[in-house]
């Protein structure tokens, strides 16, 4: 992972050199570009080079599918878990709210900086789960305007990573955000990360990802934040469901939220 986060890195900064006249002129080539490379890297990660992970699409996205003002939401086990969605879904411009303690990742977090995902910053209140005042509408803020330059979100809408591999209740936040602004929902699952990188480890294993797109959909007039939420929970369990390794007394749904949001980096 050093090699890919280096590589990463080193790309954007040749880009920031060699398309310096551009990036002044448009922010979204920008946005473009320097995202382009880290998903780059995550794809050769997650590709035949790495002979110790094997990722498998289970349900492939619609052929010509292209994500405008979409917000992809995939369940969350592993901190490899950016990485495969950037290699799955290479080479759409995503970008990620990010808690931003990931800045503090030597070359990973100057990686994220330049690809133009979002950090949230987040306090030690609520168990972890305070934000400073006015941080959620500066967030939204760049939201919409990424979804005004059809660059689609990618979230994960449990909050943190799941301890227990359960699916955990999903933070209203972003589903409110789909309803105000109409974007269209991707639904997303993967599975089998938390046993390549295990959470609290600083070692890699071998084995086998899977990941599968949902259909795209976009909320029904009248919908509510509550009935999107649990809408787009259920479609993501029904994918779990469908992976070779799903655990019936694993894989459940959580009836709680989770008390504490940080598990480490």
């Amino acid at each position: 992972m050093f090699l890919t986060l280096s590589f990463s890195l080193i790309c954007q900064l040749s880009s920031l050199v060699i398309f310096f006249p551009l990036f002044l002129y448009s922010k979204k080539a920008k946005l473009y570009i320097l995202g382009l490379c880290i998903q780059f890297g995550a794809y050769l990660l997650c590709s035949f080079i790495n002979p110790f992970w094997k990722l498998v699409i289970i349900r492939k996205s619609k052929k010509k599918y292209e994500p405008t003002n979409t917000i992809l939401f995939i369940n969350h086990l592993s901190s490899v878990d950016p990485w495969v969605v950037n290699a799955t879904t290479f080479p759409w411009p995503i970008k990620f709210v990010f808690k931003s303690s990931l800045l503090k990742v030597p070359i990973g977090g100057q990686a994220l900086y330049f690809s133009g995902s979002i950090p949230l910053h987040f306090t030690k209140d609520k168990g972890g789960w305070g934000v400073k005042q006015g941080e959620v509408q500066k967030i939204m803020n760049i939201c919409k305007e990424y979804q005004d330059m059809n660059i689609p979100l990618a979230i994960f809408p449990e909050g943190t990573r799941s301890v227990q591999g359960h699916l955990q209740l999903f933070k209203s936040g972003f589903f409110r955000f789909a309803i105000e602004n109409n974007c269209e929902i991707l639904p997303c699952a993967l599975h089998g990360t938390n046993k390549v990188w295990p959470l609290k480890s600083s070692l890699f294993d071998k084995g086998t990802i899977y990941f599968s797109f949902g259909e795209p959909f976009k909320p029904t007039p009248g919908m509510t934040y509550e009935e999107l939420r649990d809408k787009t929970r259920m479609i993501m369990y029904e994918m779990i469901k469908e992976f070779p390794d799903y655990d019936p007394e694993v894989d459940t749904l959580a009836k709680e939220f989770s008390q504490a949001r940080g598990h480490g980096f």
